[in-house]
């Protein structure tokens, strides 16, 4: 019986390296015959975004575009204790939609201004932020 030699390609995304294979669904490491073969699956199956810059799986790219426009905060927060007021719980922290990352509630909802709520605003809203607060010369950070 002979032995037959095959070169295969291997996906690493230039966020997260391998561990986006951890969040797989599968017992097994998707392996392709060739580039053009991972490409189209990578993002017809599994969501990757393939531009010049680089690669990035599904869940780095989600945290990518959540840093450039901000996270899809659910309706409501998930984690907290079983406490209920009217019927409705009461939140502790906030989940995104987008890219599942949980934020403790006060973090999330910002103390005091939309410009301390992380990924809130976008970098074209800070930028109009910084602009305003120059213009009435308010420090950077302004009051809370």
């Amino acid at each position: 019986m002979p032995y037959r030699r095959q070169i295969r390609t291997r996906a690493e995304c230039d966020g997260c390296g391998d561990q986006w294979l951890g969040a797989l669904d599968i017992d097994y490491e998707p392996l392709f015959t060739t580039r053009t073969e991972a490409r189209r699956l990578l993002t017809d199956q599994f969501g990757w975004q393939i531009t010049g810059e680089g690669m990035w799986c599904s869940q780095c790219t989600a945290r990518r575009e959540c840093d450039l426009v901000g996270h899809e905060w659910a309706s409501d927060a998930d984690d907290g204790p079983d406490t209920w007021v009217d019927g409705e719980p009461l939140p502790v922290s906030r989940f995104c939609d987008r890219c599942d990352e949980h934020l403790p509630l006060a973090e999330a909802d910002g103390i005091g201004h939309p410009e301390h709520v992380p990924g809130l605003l976008s970098e074209d809203d800070l930028a109009l932020l910084a602009e305003l607060e120059a213009a009435f010369g308010i420090e950077p950070g302004g009051p809370s």
